[in-house]
């Protein structure tokens, strides 16, 4: 009889924990594609892989690698090049700054998140 008791109280304990925590963990908002009206394109992976289409100076350029957020940086890797992306989130519209090339230059990006079709 104690016994039961106990598995049960412990069961219960489990399933409440697992509530808890599960309840506390929330995703990330940047997962999932974004688009800007100028037709640039990042899509964040939950693995950590991305992908971008960014127009640069009227030519688009292809990115893909891995990304990680740390506080309000974006971490990217991509073709061995690592690179910190400031980002904000002001209600709908996501925004950071683009490298565009080494000496510095950046794109500043707003981008919307477009929905799964």
């Amino acid at each position: 009889m104690l016994k039961q008791r106990f598995v049960r109280f412990a069961g219960l304990i489990f399933l409440l924990a697992s509530f808890l925590f599960f309840g506390c963990v929330t995703p990330s908002p940047l997962y999932g594609k974004w688009v800007s009206i100028n037709s640039d394109e990042l899509y964040l992976s939950i693995d950590g892989t991305f992908s971008a289409t960014i127009y640069i100076n009227g030519l688009s350029e292809d990115f893909e690698g891995t990304w990680k957020q740390s506080e309000n940086v974006l971490e990217f890797v991509s073709n061995g090049v690592s690179f910190n992306v400031p980002w904000t989130i002001d209600g709908s519209l996501f925004q950071l700054s683009w490298p565009t090339d080494t000496n510095g230059n950046l794109k500043v990006l707003e981008m919307y998140r477009q929905e799964a079709e």
